[in-house]
């Protein structure tokens, strides 16, 4: 940290390209810690003597979220550069916005990402309450407990009754599991949202505080009138809005500096508590609309019966909570959430609804709990096409850091091209154009670091192959160096000379966990090279004869199918473009498609001609049983949105979507039903030019406005979309009311979407979310909400009311 804020020094930014899908340039800029602002600061640096100077950028350290190095192990190499270019790399996460730098050296580089590490840890752990706010409830994990528990910091009556005399035998770790153990007995299935509660606190004493100082800066004696117009446009609150607020707080406050007003963090939070209440009544009459709480909850009390009867009916929470038990939880919650006699009041109501606890999502989708021994085969697998492009297929930059970003995104199959490079060297391209090039050493190295980070499932490598014997060789050597033990080795038949088929057809996501399986054409040579050695899914195209035995659904076989010498094996992988398969689709039919995908692996990517690394519409090729539907991740479009609504939504997030009967040929349709989303509102929504990636704010920022937001609503397949009417100037607290109905047909895959854009003319979309239909829960849900590059954005989301209905 000393290093970082006295030195600092030169550091190398990536930037994306003005014009999206153009290679992206590195810039240098002079960075360092600001310890007044706490904040990581930097400033491009002028080219030229009368260049004007540039705008200082700086990003808050309790929105860094991880920060990590691109390779991160010392591997051995033979190479002259000492130091290479990708173990200088590292990158910050943050909210809304991702950093790539570039450090002078190794320890550079390891220095800064400790600094930041320390800084971005004590800004989250500085979160003291004030002497006036009573002991927050403290949020500890439980081996045993598949949610969040809450336990009292300190020891309490409460907790004594739940443990007993074992209250000061039992470590704080075992303390846990034992309540994790008792207090849903006394609570029933409503523990989740005291996560609101903990959520709202984290937002008071966290974010709010940090951006104040972050405003504050230096002076550390309160800020000026004109100055909290900077945190009204941090905010999304509407100019207007937050000059009420603040003018009665001036005809109030009798606090002066200089014949100034000044306003310190108290007054701050007071003035937005006054804003914050807006929130909370169009929370509220979003539910009185259903006609509960009319007769008592008018009078901004809701007594345990009604709330019991609420949860019970509204959000068919099972088994139904007894008002005993909604009165303990009320027993939770501290004062203004809940009024003497255990009432819960207006602004109780809406931090329990706007939880985490109560998210659209189900809480059993968000855990692997799918069988996850089948055969490769019987699963969806997440997959990137060209993972190494950052942007267009013909002029953009090739980049070790896309597969430690789409690895730790969540992606389970990854593409290398290979080619013939310098001195021995593979090297990783878009053969035959403009593109760079990055050294498939260090493509593997990033992998091998980065592969387990977001999930514990397999990686497939998906290799194309351009080398030369001798390059081909030494991609074996890498392979077996780098990725040592962590590589599947196929079982081999020594008799045959080959993969023992037999066995590999029983490899499953669980039986392969950890390791990387290499998916790629063999060499084909009357010997067995190291390379073969290491390839476990060997790619083997369709022939004539499996097309013929498809279109006439596999009834009988082709003269040509039962000729084969080389039969077709179930790890053998049939990779193909995503039109050649549609047209197949066409005429085999999905259902011949499914039914040979249940036992096969295929691989399809979009067409050579998508030179803006476009996406196809992957929602009929999973419907066909595609196992691997290859996307370009560097283009956030629907079918990304798509993607993210399977596989980030669904079975935990690992990449790894078991195939519904429907899919495995097996399987009867869906009944149709009916599907009604209400769109109630929203709340702290992000400023427009925030949520793109690369962006990081200025400190000299233009005044401007907030933004206007409007909310589409869509469900794939079928193309069915509503769009609600604008929030005008509201980004902050917007109110939509908007209704959309659906007709949920017999497909496989449904996906719902959400999507939040600007109304201003060339805005950008704020944020967005899709979740797989499968995982949505009905009545009043909390969804929170990711930026179109996928980044999350904490504390801000819409509360929807979802109902299911018989067509």
């Amino acid at each position: 940290v000393d290093f970082a804020v006295r030195y600092g020094g030169r550091l190398q930014l990536l930037r994306r390209a003005m014009i999206s899908g153009w290679r992206s340039r590195y810039e240098d800029v002079e960075a360092c810690l600001d310890v007044d602002r706490h904040a990581l600061v930097f400033q491009p640096i002028s080219k030229g003597l009368f260049e004007k100077k540039r705008s200082t950028f700086a990003v808050a350290c309790y929105n860094i979220r991880r920060v990590y190095i691109s390779v991160a192990r010392s591997w051995q190499t033979d190479r002259a550069e000492s130091e290479p270019v990708e173990s200088r790399r590292f990158v910050v996460e943050a909210d809304r916005v991702s950093l790539r730098f570039t450090a002078p050296s190794v320890r550079q580089a390891k220095l800064w990402v400790t600094a930041l590490e320390v800084v971005a840890g004590y800004a989250q752990a500085s979160v003291e309450p004030s002497a006036a706010t009573p002991p927050p409830l403290r949020l500890a994990r439980a081996d045993s407990c598949p949610f969040w528990v809450a336990t009292m910091s300190v020891s309490s009556n409460t907790r004594a009754a739940l443990v007993g005399s074992l209250d000061g035998w039992l470590a704080p770790r075992e303390l846990a599991s034992a309540l994790a153990i008792a207090r849903p007995a006394r609570v029933g299935m409503l523990e989740p949202y005291l996560l609101g509660p903990a959520a709202e606190r984290l937002w008071e004493r966290r974010c709010v505080k940090w951006m104040f100082s972050f405003v504050e800066g230096k002076r550390g004696a309160g800020l000026s009138a004109d100055s909290v117009k900077a945190l009204w446009r941090d905010l999304n609150i509407d100019s207007h809005e937050g000059a009420r607020a603040l003018a009665r707080f001036l005809k109030s406050s009798r606090t002066e500096r200089r014949g100034e007003r000044i306003i310190r963090l108290p007054d701050f939070q007071r003035m937005l508590q006054d804003i914050e209440a807006l929130h909370t009544e169009a929370v509220y009459a979003s539910v009185a609309r259903t006609g509960h709480f009319d007769e008592e909850g008018g009078e901004g009390r809701i007594s345990s019966e009604r709330l019991a009867a609420f949860l019970g009916d509204v959000q068919k929470i099972s088994p139904r909570p007894t008002a005993a038990q909604v009165e303990r939880l009320l027993g939770l919650l501290d004062a203004p959430l809940v009024a003497p006699g255990l009432v819960l009041t207006h602004e109780g109501l809406a931090q329990l609804l706007c939880s985490p606890g109560n998210s659209l999502i189900d809480p059993a989708a968000r855990t692997v709990f799918q069988d996850m021994t089948q055969p490769l085969s019987s699963y969806l697998i997440e997959t990137s096409h060209n993972t190494y492009l950052e942007g267009n297929q013909l002029s953009s930059r090739s980049s070790v850091l896309r597969y430690v970003e789409v690895l730790r995104a969540g992606c389970r199959s990854v593409e290398v091209d290979v080619w013939d490079g310098a001195n021995g060297e593979p090297i990783v391209k878009h053969g035959y154009t403009m593109t760079t090039e990055a050294l498939f050493h260090d493509v593997i190295a990033a992998i091998a670091d980065h592969a387990f980070v977001a999930s514990e499932y397999p990686v497939i490598v998906s290799i194309e192959q351009h080398c030369s014997a001798p390059q081909l060789a030494k991609q074996g050597e890498i392979l077996m160096q780098v990725l040592g033990d962590r590589l599947f080795t196929p079982p081999w038949d020594e008799e045959e000379r080959s993969i023992d088929w037999d066995r590999m057809a029983t490899v499953s996501p669980w039986s392969a966990r950890g390791r990387i399986l290499i998916k790629s054409s063999t060499s084909g040579s009357a010997g067995v090279s190291m390379y073969d050695r290491c390839v476990a899914l060997p790619t083997k195209k369709l022939s004539q004869g499996e097309k013929r035995a498809l279109r006439c659904d596999g009834r009988e076989e082709s003269e040509d199918t039962a000729s084969d010498s080389q039969p077709r094996h179930a790890c053998q992988v049939n990779s193909m473009s995503a039109s050649k398969l549609l047209k197949l689709r066409e005429a085999a039919g999905e259902e011949s498609l499914r039914a040979w995908n249940a036992d096969h692996l295929t691989r399809t990517y979009p067409e050579g001609r998508m030179i803006t690394s476009s996406n196809v519409d992957p929602l009929p090729l999973w419907a066909c049983g595609v196992q691997m539907v290859a996307l370009n991740y560097q283009t956030p479009d629907r079918a990304m949105l798509l993607s993210e609504g399977l596989f980030r939504s669904y079975n935990g997030g690992c990449g790894y979507v078991l195939k519904s009967p429907m899919l495995l040929g097996r399987g009867e349709p869906r009944r149709r039903r009916r599907l009604r989303v209400r769109v109630c509102c929203g709340h702290r929504l992000p400023r427009t030019e925030a949520s793109q990636e690369d962006e990081p704010e200025a400190i000299e920022r233009p005044d401007a406005d907030a933004s206007s937001p409007v909310v589409e609503v869509g469900l794939e397949p079928g193309g069915q979309r509503s769009q609600s009417r604008p929030a005008a100037r509201d980004g902050f607290h917007p109110v939509f009311n908007h209704d959309a109905d659906f007709d949920v047909a017999g497909a496989p895959l449904q996906i719902l979407t959400f999507e939040v854009r600007d109304t201003a003319p060339g805005a950008r979309p704020i944020a967005r979310r899709s979740v797989a239909l499968d995982a949505v829960r009905e009545g009043f849900r909390w969804l929170p909400l990711r930026s179109t590059s996928g980044h999350t954005l904490p504390h801000s989301g819409l509360l929807v009311h979802v109902e299911f209905s018989d067509r």
